[in-house]
C-alpha cells in the first residue's frame, strides 16, 4: 500500500503562522505586564509583543487578499475543524456597498484638530489606504471615553468617529476617526 503525504495548503500554513505569532504576542505582552518596571527585559518583551502582533495582523490582511477555498476559509485564531465533520457549502456572497470615501489629511493636521478639541493624543496613526486614523490616548488623561468622543465630534463638522475602545496590550483608550468630504 503506497501512502502519499497530502500537499499542505499554503494559505492554511500562513494562517497557522499568523496564529502562532498572535499567541507569541499574547505571551510576551503578559510577560511585559507582569514584569518588574526596573527589569530591562520588560520593555524588550513589550516590543516583542507589539512586533509579533503587528506582523500577525499584516499577515492576516495579506491572507484576506487570497481567494477563499477549502481549508483557507478557517478564520485566524480559530481551532482547526475536525476532519470528520461534514463540509457545508458556503452561502453565496452578499453584494457589498462600496466603502465610503474619506479625505486623506496630513497627520499634523489631524493632530491640530484633536488638540483644538481639547484632547491630547499620545499617538495618531493613519490606516493604510482607507483615509482613517487611529488616535491613542493615555489612560491617565482626565477624560471619560464618552466625553473625549463628544469633544472630538464637536471640533470639526467633517469628522466621523468610526470606532473606539481600548488597546489590547496596554489598555489605553483609542478612537478611530475619518474625515468626510462635504
Amino acid at each position: 500500500m503506497n501512502k502519499t503525504k497530502p500537499t499542505p495548503d499554503p494559505i492554511a500554513e500562513l494562517r497557522n503562522l499568523a496564529n502562532k505569532w498572535t499567541l507569541l504576542a499574547r505571551d510576551y505582552a503578559r510577560d511585559a505586564k507582569n514584569g518588574d518596571a526596573v527589569d530591562p527585559r520588560t520593555p524588550y518583551h513589550r516590543g516583542l509583543a507589539e512586533g509579533y502582533y503587528k506582523a500577525a495582523l499584516e499577515l492576516a490582511e495579506l491572507i484576506k487578499q487570497f481567494p477563499e477555498s477549502g481549508i483557507a476559509s478557517v478564520p485566524i485564531a480559530a481551532a482547526p475543524a475536525s476532519s470528520s465533520a461534514p463540509q457545508r457549502a458556503a452561502p453565496p456572497p452578499q453584494p457589498q456597498a462600496p466603502p465610503p470615501e474619506y479625505l486623506n489629511l496630513q497627520v499634523s493636521e489631524v493632530l491640530n484638530i484633536l488638540s483644538y478639541a481639547g484632547t491630547n493624543p499620545r499617538d495618531v496613526t493613519p490606516n493604510k489606504g482607507v483615509g482613517t486614523y487611529t488616535a491613542v490616548f493615555s489612560r491617565w488623561e482626565n477624560l471619560m471615553p464618552h466625553e473625549r468622543i463628544e469633544m472630538i465630534k464637536a471640533a470639526d463638522h467633517r469628522l466621523v468617529v468610526i470606532g473606539s475602545g481600548k488597546t489590547r496590550d496596554a489598555g489605553d483608550p483609542f478612537i478611530e476617526i475619518a474625515f468626510k468630504e462635504l
